[in-house]
């Protein structure tokens, strides 16, 4: 496998920096939210990417923020941390109750079809 330059983004601002940085020295780019899809992109040459550039250590990735007018839940939270949120409460509770029993939710008919995790233009993306 070649050689990759990681960078551990701080911030969202932080990583769309790190994107353009590299796009601007001819570098290709990806960004990773876990990477075991895009490592294996990368080593079946699927995947070009130079620059890899961890939003794992973006905490606003992770973050739930409730308003009265809007609730923004990011992309990198995980399933333990949702069912386990406070802020979370009233119609947001079915939410935290799902997230709790994943498994459950196998049982309810699919509304959209499957997800595909492989977005093959090597690029993740995350709210």
């Amino acid at each position: 496998m070649k050689a990759l330059t990681n960078i551990n983004a701080r911030s969202i601002a932080d990583a769309v920096a790190a994107a353009r940085a590299a796009a601007a020295q001819g570098q290709a780019f990806a960004f990773s939210g876990g990477g075991t899809d895009l490592v294996q992109q990368i080593k079946d040459g699927t995947n070009q990417a130079d620059v890899l550039i961890n939003l794992r250590t973006v905490r606003e990735a992770r973050a739930v923020v409730v308003s009265p007018t809007e609730t923004l839940i990011g992309g990198l939270i995980t399933l333990t941390e949702l069912a386990s949120h406070a802020a979370l409460s009233g119609p947001w509770a079915v939410l935290r109750e799902a997230a709790g029993n994943p498994l459950a939710l196998l049982e309810l008919p699919a509304a959209g079809g499957a997800v595909q995790s492989r977005s093959g233009g090597g690029h993740e993306a995350f709210l």
